[in-house]
């Protein structure tokens, strides 16, 4: 009995190895099934047809377009796209408009038309198209989530938060130079907020602030109290004057600025720095008609890599302007 009992352990032992090796098959097996399954499930769930996300109204914006070649069909299907995610904003955006119009405090309105146009350009990057005819006239079929929509106007709204942030920091420091450039972004960004009449930012105090308000009236006092006052001639001839620029009475650590050098005015934004700055004028010239516009906008400075922020100011910019602010008095 002990001997039988002894060979069925042995033979017990040698079944056990085939078992594990089964057992492990039948594991990998699963698992391979499972990624499987879980690769193909997007395909399955996403691949709808267009008719059905023509009818999927809650979930999807889709435009189409016509063209004699691929390029130009597919460019009128974002562009149909375009004018349907506008009318997806205008829903709420316009009673915001009207109320803005009424607020005598909001005088830089931006058209309701041009608004939109920061929408668009930019969510196209999210877009996926279909080309439906390969042959003359060629048509394209472009759609987004509306939730990729929305998405965008909740980071446009964190990155003028964010902006805010920085210029407030570089205000302290006398940093005006850049504390206009991030105050006048956020503003842009600002204007293209779907609830923008809503949006707050908060002040170096760290109070909440409403940012359609505020942001302007900052960018304007920032102007209207910088200083300027003739230091003399540098000493390098051809009629160059050092310039003293002061925020307050105090020095301003660093400023861009253009002037008008009794022929035109200045392309390239010079800079001051720790309160000083160069003019270089026409020999005929006199220092003491000088007038210096102070630069807030930064155009060349915008990261085109950026493509919200570059749409941003492309379509706003040019409506936005300080520029009756910026001549300075001589001190």
């Amino acid at each position: 009995m002990n001997k039988c009992t002894s060979n069925g352990w042995q033979q017990s032992i040698h079944v056990l190895p085939y078992i594990y090796r089964s057992t492990l098959v039948r594991k990998h097996l699963i698992k391979m099934v499972a990624v499987f399954v879980s690769l193909l499930y997007p395909l399955i769930m996403h691949a709808q047809t267009i008719e059905e996300i023509i009818q999927d109204e809650e979930q999807y914006i889709w435009g189409e377009g016509l063209g004699a070649t691929q390029k130009e069909a597919k460019e009128n299907a974002l562009h149909d796209l375009s004018s349907k995610i506008s009318l997806h904003v205008s829903s709420v955006d316009v009673g915001y408009i009207s109320n803005e119009q009424k607020n005598s405090e909001i005088n830089s309105y931006v058209s309701f038309e041009r608004k939109m146009q920061t929408y668009s350009t930019v969510t196209l990057s999210d877009c996926k198209s279909k080309l439906i005819s390969s042959v003359n006239p060629f048509k394209y079929f472009t759609y987004i989530e509306r939730e990729k929509v929305d998405k965008m106007f909740e980071d446009r709204e964190r990155q003028v938060q964010a902006n805010v942030q920085i210029a407030n920091e570089a205000f302290y420091n006398l940093n005006i130079a850049d504390a206009l450039r991030y105050y006048y972004t956020s503003y842009l960004l600002t204007q293209s907020l779907r609830y923008r009449a809503d949006a707050v930012v908060k002040d170096e105090k760290g109070n909440e602030q409403m940012a359609m308000v505020w942001l302007k009236k900052r960018i304007e006092d920032i102007l209207s109290n910088v200083k300027i006052s003739i230091k003399g001639e540098s000493g390098n001839g051809d009629n160059t004057y050092l310039i003293g620029f002061f925020y307050n009475g105090k020095p301003i650590q660093k400023i861009g600025y253009t002037y008008w050098d009794g022929d035109d005015v200045s392309e390239r934004i010079s800079y001051a720095q720790d309160g000083l700055g160069l003019v270089e004028l026409e020999p005929s010239f006199s220092v003491s008609d000088i007038k210096v516009f102070i630069e807030y906008k930064f155009l060349r400075l915008v990261n085109k890599n950026n493509a919200e922020l570059a749409s941003v100011y492309d379509v706003l910019s040019d409506d936005i302007n300080f520029q009756g602010l910026c001549g300075t008095q001589v001190m």
